[in-house]
Formats: structure tokens, C-alpha cells, sequence
């Protein structure tokens, strides 16, 4: 009937065993894990003799110097074995009695000799051990009736121990006994050469197990306890050793401050692989000047010259954590200087220029005819140069009729000055007669007042009837009056240009010329020791209003028309200089 009754179960473990996994035709294979066997640990064995703290009375003796001392203990549960060791305290020397089976162990020691045992707990199946507490003991001797302290046991700090380099005090522990149970105190040997070197006073006859002691870094120190009782026996403890590391170094931060613009980190690691970072904040100032590509020696806008007036701007950055400063140049164009003058939107090259120098300027008085007076002011003179400007298509050549001729087509730019200089344009800054005037005489004088281009040949601008009412013969200015001398003239004069104009195109004598004033800027002149000439035309206007600028730099030719500087005498027959020009 048992039969019959598994008989379902066998045909249904069957079914279970003979089913594939699918397409792969390979049988199933069920493995069994085999169960873990628990093995419980050993536990630790109750020592019970030699007693703890305690002569040993009961060794049998060997010798004159040893004797045999039985070990006894009550065993741990768990356990197949026992491991018994056996320190001498004076010396170290560790005496290690193995895989015992019993309870008990004879051991043969010295005499007169403390020392500490433990026994150790094993089971087979099993790496888990189990220690008993550690007991002390003096091995009697004969004849020996007091015996010394125990060595004292050194606690704290465990021999090797190394402290982290900012260590600046070690307190030292340790523990003593006696067999005898007598009072004790301490003498602590501390140094860093091998712990046998003379205590300190400090540390002699101490009453406590601890002493705090000062230490310093990257060194050694060895240190050992002298245990001494009342009958004033002593014993000295093994030499324990402790090192307090050295500083960590560290080396540079990185990266170096050589470029940065804003805040940013550093990193460096110490000798002993500590890693340390820091926030650098980054603060700027900035300072400007004028240059120009000249001096710089660059060309800044890669134009192909080197013209342009530039603004150096030189940023300073300073680093937090004492890193000092870099400082970043950058440029920024002030005026884009090409050799030419430009009219609204279009360019016109110039390449060339002369100086014509027609002499001083003398006058006529108002109220006075056919007499000429030198106009003269504090023994100085007016002079008249003429500045022009061409492209290549214009040339030049003297007439000794009319002075300087020019032929060709191109490109034509012309300034009347006056100076103080009787042979050479000296630099300086230049201002047309509109705003000289608008500024000596408190008017408001337009450009048409000046020029008007649909008016006949006889026709008089408004500048001309207030010259005539005010500086006519009994005028408010009449020169020569108490209220208007040589030497006010002279300052209205002085670095003047009492014509500005220009032609685009065409024949210098049949071009359309073009007149300008510029009361928003002025005409700036220059000269180098080599007589190269900067000049710089700013805010020019023209009759619709265009502006007009002008840059040239260069060397200029200089003729004097019928003119005599040495004899300073005037010919004023080649150029009317006591025209509408003249007050």
C-alpha cells in the first residue's frame, strides 16, 4: 500500500526531472546545497594558579635558579585546545606553550622573577579564539623574603604610535602593582635618544600613573617607568617608543596668478599627501593714455600703416593671499588716420605738400590812405604761410608772377595760416577766423555770414558790413584806438587760418572749391626733430553741413614767394593780404 500511495509522487518527480529547458536539449541539473554546520566559538578559561598579584610559592625547584611552575585554569566551553603564554617582565621574553588539551601546563622558570601569563581558548572548525584575563606573579626564591614591585605596564601610548604632526602635548599612562600590595611611586625616563637617559627632576617620584608631557615634531621619543616601593625595591618596565611626524611641507600653488581676469582656485600637496585648496579673489583697475600706432610700433588694425591715434588701456589685476599683480594692455582705436581728408562718407588721398611763405602782414590804418604799417606787438611779428595739400595727381611749380602754380587733377586741400614764425610752420594748435572772432568779440557769426555762394562779385557777406562799422575809421575797433591796439590784433591773428577750403576733383585752377569753417574743432600741427609734419583737421563743416576731416603726416616743401626774411620786406604785390582777410 506505501507503494501505491508515493507512486503519484515518483511520477509527478519524474515529470519535474525530465524537463528540457527549450530548444537547447540540455537536461536540467538540480543542485542541492549542503547545509552549513554552525560551530559555536570557544570561551575564555578562568585562570586559577599561580595567583594573580602573588609570590609563587609552589613552583617545585629544578635548580639553584629555576623551578617548575604548574599552570592551572578552568576550561572554556567550546573548547579542544588551549595556547598558554608566559611573559617575563623584566626582560620581555615571551615563553609560548601550544595546543594544550588539558587544564594545566608545567612550565620550568626563573627565580625571584615576575611574570604575566594568559591562556587562549581554540576550536577546531573554527578561527575564532578566546583570551583569559592576564595575571602577574613573582617566582619565589630562596632566601628572598621582599620582593620589588611589578614592571610597571606601559599603557599609553602603545610603542610605534605615531602623533599627527601639530601635536604639542602626550599624556603618558601606565600601571603598577606589587606583590606585596606596598605603596609605589614613579620615576618616568622620557628622551629621544633610547629612553636609559636620567629623568628630569619633574619627573621623579611621581605618586600618579599619568604624566602629560611637551613634544615638537619629526622626532623620536622612547620612554620606560622605574616602579619603586616602600622598602624602596624598583623595577623599570620595557622601553616603549612614539614619533610625532614632521610638519607636512607643502609645495607651490598651482596654477601660478599670471593671467587670470576673475576669481579662481588653487591646489598644492604636502609632503604627506594632504591636499589643500583656496579661493584667489581676483580685483581690477584700470588706467588710460593716448599713443598712437607710431610710437607703439604696431599696426593695431592691421590697415597697413601705422596712423592711428590710440588709446592704451592697461587693466591691473591684483590676487588675493598676497599674489602680487599682472597686468593685460589692450588697445582701442581713438581715429582711424588715413592720408587724406574725408567729406562726409567719401575719402580723398593726399600725399604731398608744400609751404609757401608769403611774409608779414602790414596794414593800413582806417583813417589813413596809401600808408602801410608792420603789424608788430611787443617786437614780434605776424607771417603768413600757406599750407597745400595734394594727391599724386597734382604737381606745383613757382611762378614769378603769381607764385605757386599747380597742374594736374586730383585732389586739392588748402590752408591760410598766420604764425609767429618768419620761416617755418611752427606746430601748435590752429583755429579758423569764425570762431577766433565769435570768441575775441562776443558774436555769432554763421558760416553763410562768412561765405555765401549766390550773391554777385560786389556783394558783402554779414562778416563784411561788421568789419566796416567796427573796425572802419571811427570804428568801435578802429585800429590804432584806445580800444583796440596792435597787439589785440596780433592775439586775434596768431594761429589763425583765415581761409580753409578744398577742391574733390578737377584742374587746381578751374576745380570747384569748396570753403569750410570748424567751430567744433581745430587744425592741430606738429613737427618732429626729423621735420616730419602731423596734421589733423577735426570738426570741419562745409556749406551743406558734411563734415570734413583731415589727417596728413609727412615731410612738406617749403618756398618763399619774393620774400626776404633777412630783410623782412614784404611783396605784397604777389598775394593781397588787406583784403577781406585784414580787419
Amino acid at each position: 500500500m506505501k507503494k501505491l500511495k508515493n507512486f503519484p509522487f515518483l511520477i509527478i518527480l519524474s515529470f519535474f526531472l525530465s524537463c528540457g529547458g527549450g530548444d537547447s536539449g540540455d537536461d536540467d541539473v538540480i543542485n542541492i546545497p549542503t547545509p552549513t554546520q554552525t560551530v559555536d566559538p570557544p570561551t575564555q578559561a578562568n585562570l586559577n594558579r599561580p595567583k594573580n598579584n602573588e609570590v609563587c610559592e609552589e613552583g617545585t625547584s629544578v635548580s639553584d635558579s629555576q623551578s617548575s611552575v604548574n599552570f592551572q585554569w578552568t576550561a572554556g566551553n567550546n573548547t579542544d585546545s588551549y595556547d598558554l603564554r608566559i611573559t617575563d617582565l623584566n626582560s620581555n621574553q615571551i615563553i609560548n606553550q601550544t595546543n594544550i588539551s588539558q587544564t594545566n601546563k608545567s612550565v620550568t622558570l626563573n627565580k625571584g622573577t615576575p611574570y604575566s601569563w594568559k591562556v587562549t581558548s581554540k576550536r577546531s572548525g573554527t578561527t575564532q579564539t578566546s583570551d583569559s584575563s592576564t595575571w602577574k606573579f613573582y617566582l619565589s626564591n630562596e632566601g628572598v623574603s621582599s620582593y620589588p614591585p611589578y614592571p610597571s605596564t606601559l599603557v599609553s601610548p602603545t610603542s610605534g604610535y605615531s602623533f599627527p604632526s601639530d601635536t604639542t602635548e602626550v599624556e603618558l599612562q601606565w600601571e603598577g602593582s606589587h606583590p606585596e600590595s606596598l605603596s609605589l611611586t614613579y620615576d618616568l625616563y622620557i628622551d629621544t635618544t633610547d629612553g636609559l637617559q636620567d629623568p628630569v627632576s619633574s619627573n621623579q617620584n611621581l605618586s600618579e600613573t599619568s604624566k602629560t608631557i611637551q613634544v615638537s615634531s619629526e622626532n623620536n621619543y622612547y620612554w620606560r617607568v622605574k616602579t619603586t616601593d616602600s622598602n624602596n625595591n624598583s623595577s623599570y618596565s620595557i622601553v616603549y617608543t612614539f614619533r610625532v611626524d614632521p610638519q607636512e611641507t607643502f609645495g607651490n600653488w598651482s596654477p601660478d596668478f599670471t593671467n587670470q581676469t576673475s576669481d579662481f582656485t588653487q591646489t598644492r600637496t604636502g609632503s604627506q599627501g594632504t591636499q589643500q585648496t583656496r579661493t584667489i579673489n581676483v580685483t581690477s583697475s584700470s588706467s588710460t593714455s593716448s599713443s598712437t600706432e607710431e610710437i607703439l610700433e604696431e599696426d593695431i588694425n592691421d590697415d597697413g600703416d601705422l596712423f592711428e591715434d590710440i588709446e592704451v588701456i592697461v587693466t591691473t589685476y591684483t590676487g588675493s593671499e598676497n599674489l602680487g599683480t599682472h597686468q593685460i594692455t589692450s588697445y582701442e582705436i581713438l581715429e582711424d588716420n588715413n592720408l587724406g581728408f574725408t567729406v562726409g562718407n567719401e575719402f580723398y588721398p593726399l600725399n604731398n605738400g608744400v609751404l609757401a611763405n608769403y611774409g608779414y602782414l602790414d596794414y593800413e590804418l582806417p583813417c589813413e590812405e596809401d600808408t602801410n604799417y608792420i603789424l608788430t606787438c611787443n617786437d614780434k611779428r605776424l607771417y603768413n604761410i600757406d599750407l597745400y595739400l595734394s594727391s599724386e595727381g597734382v604737381n606745383y611749380i613757382i611762378n614769378s608772377i603769381y607764385g605757386l602754380e599747380f597742374s594736374g587733377d586730383g585732389p586739392l586741400f588748402y590752408f591760410e595760416l598766420w604764425m609767429e614764425s618768419s620761416n617755418s610752420l611752427i606746430g601748435g594748435q590752429y583755429f579758423d577766423l569764425k570762431t577766433r572772432t565769435n570768441e575775441t568779440f562776443g558774436t555769432n557769426f554763421t558760416f553763410s555770414d562768412f561765405f555765401d555762394y549766390n550773391i554777385g562779385e560786389d556783394y558783402q557777406t554779414q562778416f563784411d558790413i561788421w568789419s566796416e562799422e567796427n573796425f572802419g575809421c571811427n570804428g568801435q575797433y578802429e585800429l590804432g584806438s584806445e580800444s583796440f591796439d596792435e597787439c589785440d590784433l596780433f592775439d586775434v591773428y596768431n594761429k589763425v587760418s583765415t581761409s580753409s577750403l578744398y577742391q574733390t576733383e578737377g584742374n587746381p585752377h578751374s576745380g570747384e572749391e569748396y570753403n569750410i569753417v570748424w567751430s567744433e574743432g581745430s587744425l592741430d600741427i606738429s613737427v618732429d626733430s626729423e621735420n616730419i609734419y602731423t596734421i589733423k583737421l577735426k570738426g570741419g563743416i562745409n556749406r551743406i553741413n558734411l563734415p570734413v576731416t583731415l589727417f596728413y603726416k609727412g615731410y612738406l616743401g617749403y618756398i618763399e614767394i619774393d620774400y626776404d626774411s633777412s630783410s623782412e620786406s614784404s611783396k605784397s604785390s604777389k598775394k593781397n593780404r588787406n583784403s577781406k582777410n585784414v580787419f
